[in-house]
Formats: structure tokens, sequence, C-alpha cells
């Protein structure tokens, strides 16, 4: 894990405490409705937690498994599971279904791109000026 000094922390938490007010700002101005909604400020408070105590985190495979499939569950999570009810009323069975289409979604795609990027890029990087 990389570590940053306490400047670097101090920095990226006033950049990101900006970006976030002006994000409101813009949100409140072009969509009134999400005036309405507190979860951008749970996800925030959410996030700053996790962040303050990240070195209490220990990395084990549930933890890496998790991280790895936070895209694909990104990308399917509003789609997905309306359609796997449709064919299974109980929500756990779903939720399963779910969490096993996702990681096998990772290992079939995004990982063997992870693993094409960083060829290309440490191509990239042997390459000489």
């Amino acid at each position: 894990m990389v570590e940053f000094s306490k400047k670097s922390r101090f920095l990226s938490m006033i950049s990101i405490f900006i970006i976030y007010i002006i994000h409101v700002q813009n949100l409140i101005n072009f969509e009134k409705i999400y005036v309405y909604f507190r979860f951008l400020h749970v996800g925030l408070v959410i996030w700053r937690v996790t962040w303050y105590v990240r070195d209490l985190f220990t990395v084990n495979r549930i933890v890496n498994l998790l991280s790895n499939l936070t895209f694909s569950i990104y990308l399917f999570h509003n789609w997905m599971p309306s359609i796997f009810n449709i064919f299974i009323s109980n929500i756990f069975i779903v939720f399963i279904l779910f969490f096993i289409f996702c990681t096998c979604l990772f290992y079939a795609v995004e990982y063997p791109f992870l693993f094409i990027g960083r060829y290309i890029s440490n191509l990239a990087a042997k390459r000489p000026r």
C-alpha cells in the first residue's frame, strides 16, 4: 500500500470537498429533484469514514473479490436483478445469482483485459524514447 503524507492527505480531502460542493451545487441548479435525495451525502460520509480507518482493513480473499466485482456490479445493478427477479421470486437467490453472474463476468471479461492492459503498459514503458 502506498503511504501518503499528512499534507497530501489533507490536500486531497480539501480537493474532494471542493469537488463535492461543486457537484452538489450543479445538481441543485440543474435537477431540483436531487435536493430531496440524501444518497450523495450518505455515500460521502461512508467513503470518508472508510478512508479515515483504511489502515484497520486487512486484505483477504473476500475483500479482494468484492473489490474486483465493484465494476461489474456497477454496470449491471440497475437491470440484471430485475431480469432474475422475473423468473425467481426469492430475493436471496436473485442476489446469489447476481453475485455469480458478476464473478463470471469479472473472470471472463475484465480480468483478461486487465492483463492485456498491463502487458501493453509494460511494453510502452520499456520502449526507448
